[in-house]
């Protein structure tokens, strides 16, 4: 079976993140309810304050800006750190990898997030330092292991190609 473009259409743009969002609204788990509730109200402040003070003009290029340009943004700087990983783990190195030879304008675009196992481990550790913390065994213990962001692309379009396209 292929990569639905229309499933990874609503990654791309967020909408599978903002309908889990509302679904974690509705959920009968308090913890992912209220949790949900907090993100929610969150947007909902936020909103009420842009509509108060930023004309609507501001909003609507805020919005398209956001759908646009930062979510996709988004979405492919995170992409190589969890494409093909195990979703859901309680080991903290199956759901990431690390992408050891990033260029240095690669690292600051991601702000260091090339080192995302490293991230997962050790939250604390300011970005720029997370290479300090690279153990090579343990980055690539459980997931495909790619040394940089040109390298993981040529790997996901490669895989596109060798999959198919379906709608």
């Amino acid at each position: 079976e292929g990569i639905s473009l229309s499933k990874l259409s609503l990654y791309i743009f967020g909408i599978a993140k903002y309908s889990s969002l509302v679904m974690g609204c509705l959920s009968k788990d308090s913890a992912k309810r209220n949790s949900s509730l907090r993100v929610l109200l969150f947007w909902a402040l936020l909103s009420i304050l842009l509509i108060v003070i930023a004309p609507s003009n501001v909003i609507f290029y805020l919005l398209i800006s956001l759908v646009c340009v930062t979510e996709p943004l988004h979405f492919f700087i995170e992409m190589p750190e969890h494409y093909g990983c195990k979703s859901i783990s309680l080991e903290r190195y199956e759901n990431t990898r690390t992408l050891r030879d990033a260029s240095l304008l690669m690292r600051l675009f991601t702000n260091w997030n090339n080192f995302h196992v490293e991230h997962h481990l050790y939250q604390w550790v300011l970005p720029e330092d997370l290479h300090l913390h690279h153990d090579k065994e343990k980055s690539q213990r459980f997931n495909p292991a790619f040394n940089s962001y040109s390298e993981f692309y040529s790997y996901f379009i490669k895989e596109i190609f060798k999959q198919g396209v379906s709608q």
